[in-house]
């Protein structure tokens, strides 16, 4: 009876061993999940954490146009925060700064006073890239036959110089080779689709390429190439009008305005006229040449007749 009571009490003793191992591993067990818990600024700085200050710039990484704001993580007593450019304090008492105080290359410094801490953090002062603002045509017209030019304006923050270059697509193919911003005549037919795009760079980096919009080349009217004959002695006026067409279109030739008796040849422009004595003073004569498109141009002179006493 006595061996069985000893037995029955080494068992309970057992049992309670067993159970404060367990509620120990137990607490080992929710110890070692705490410490694995992440928690994100904003909860650290929610709850004012007491561990050690720590300082944050946004943006991380700041240009010259790009105002900085502070933040402090991990202080619970009165702080004072001042911020510095090359090693000099330029603002105090403030968790920001304007762009206005730095340059490109500035050392900028985030000086804090946490109770008896101090904490400092320092970041160099990045490139602002280069934009473009518009592109657009050097001439008032795009003309088949003719080089196409473009004129970019671009922008710099820090006043670096700014050199662009160009990709031209055809037709809907980038046409390689050609990084300028000149198209050369060849390339510039009607009917051809022509788009372009741009991007700037200030030698310390490149900024966002600027694309414009695509276009046809329109059928580009002719263009008189040549000048009327205005003195002249004999009785036949002649004048053989020369015309340049950029899409090699057929003309068409036609006097809108003209003496009596004068005649153009619709085909080759050759202009005649057999001078009637009687007529003196200044004559008008206007010429137009169209092509099949319906683009056309005009030419307009004045002869002055006086008659000749023999």
């Amino acid at each position: 009876m006595r061996l069985l009571c000893l037995l029955m009490m080494f068992s309970v003793a057992l049992a309670a061993c067993s159970q404060s191992h367990t509620e120990d591993s137990a607490a080992d067990g929710r110890q070692t999940s705490e410490q694995k818990i992440v928690v994100s600024v904003d909860e650290v700085l929610s709850r004012g954490s007491g561990g050690p200050v720590e300082l944050l710039l946004i943006p991380s990484a700041p240009s010259s146009i790009e105002d900085v704001r502070g933040r402090v993580v991990g202080c619970s007593e009165s702080m004072v925060m001042n911020w510095s450019v090359n090693g000099k304090v330029l603002v105090e008492n403030s968790s920001s700064i304007s762009a206005e105080n730095y340059s490109r290359g500035d050392l900028l410094g985030f000086h804090v006073r946490c109770g008896s801490q101090r904490v400092k953090h320092e970041v160099r002062i990045e490139n602002t890239p280069p934009v473009i603002n518009q592109l657009g045509f050097a001439g008032e017209t795009v003309v088949s036959g003719q080089e196409l030019a473009l004129v970019a304006q671009s922008f710099d923050d820090d006043g670096d110089e700014v050199e662009v270059t160009y990709r031209w697509f055809i037709d809907g193919e980038e046409l390689l080779g050609n990084s300028t911003g000149v198209l050369p005549a060849e390339f510039v037919s009607a009917g051809r689709e022509i788009s372009v795009s741009a991007t700037p760079s200030d030698g310390y980096g490149s900024g966002l390429e600027f694309s414009g919009d695509s276009f046809i080349v329109p059928n580009s009217p002719p263009r008189f190439v040549s000048s009327p004959l205005t003195n002249f002695t004999a009785a036949e006026y002649r004048y053989e009008v020369q015309v340049v067409d950029p899409d090699q279109d057929n003309l068409t030739y036609r006097l809108e305005e003209a003496p009596a008796g004068m005649t153009i040849d619709p085909v080759t422009g050759l202009i005649v006229w057999p001078i009637d004595n009687s007529i003196t003073g200044e004559v008008l004569i206007r010429v137009v040449v169209e092509d099949t498109a319906g683009n056309y141009a005009s030419q307009e002179f004045t002869l002055n007749l006086t008659l000749k006493e023999s």
